[in-house]
């Protein structure tokens, strides 16, 4: 069996058993290169999605600030690893032992599986926009599960409610970075279109 298979056949099964198939993950021992390469690979998957589906992600959710797909895409690479950064290091703080390719790495194969769910769930409201919604759902419940139980592993937590925690404050902290981030880039690229 090859790598890619392998990393194929935990990634199927980490949708099912998410604690598990991160330490399966673990042992095989990602070069570190490979890890960063594919962290930049799945934030740019994950801006291609967002830039072909941004009306209808306009539509069902929210407004999003039109930005040039480059300047999105650093913006997202930028915001993405100071998430990352900041699981982290709170991991740490409530005494887990993760390091941060660790995170990193199993941060990739949560963000694919978000980056597939931003490509077809605005495909299906196309056809049922009640059945996307429910759908939507139970696919945002899953992921969440997904993600504190990957980072549960990660940093070693016995109870998923620590991670749990981890990953609100995580998510608070991104929503503040990009809070005052966000508008000083967009005033720079609104006075960059002016002259």
């Amino acid at each position: 069996m090859t790598l890619g298979e392998r990393l194929l056949g935990i990634a199927l099964n980490m949708l099912r058993e998410p604690r598990s198939s991160a330490a399966e993950l673990f042992r095989i021992a990602v070069p570190r290169d490979a890890v960063w390469m594919s962290f930049v690979l799945v934030v740019v998957l994950y801006v291609i999605a967002v830039e072909r589906f941004l009306p209808m992600a306009e539509a069902l959710v929210m407004p999003v600030p039109t930005l040039p797909p480059l300047l999105r895409a650093v913006l997202e690479l930028c915001s993405e690893l100071f998430l990352v950064w900041v699981l982290w290091k709170i991991g740490g703080v409530f005494g887990g032992h993760g390091r941060f390719e660790q995170v990193l790495l199993v941060f990739v194969f949560v963000w694919l599986y978000f980056t597939a769910g931003v490509v077809l769930l605005p495909i299906l409201a196309a056809f049922s926009f009640t059945l996307t919604g429910l759908i939507g759902i139970v696919f945002f419940i899953h992921w969440v599960w997904l993600f504190v139980s990957v980072m549960a592993e990660a940093h070693g937590f016995k109870s998923l409610w620590t991670s749990f925690v981890l990953f609100v404050m995580s998510w608070i902290a991104l929503f503040l970075f990009s809070f005052l981030v966000s508008p000083i880039v967009i005033g720079l690229v609104g006075m960059g279109g002016n002259v």
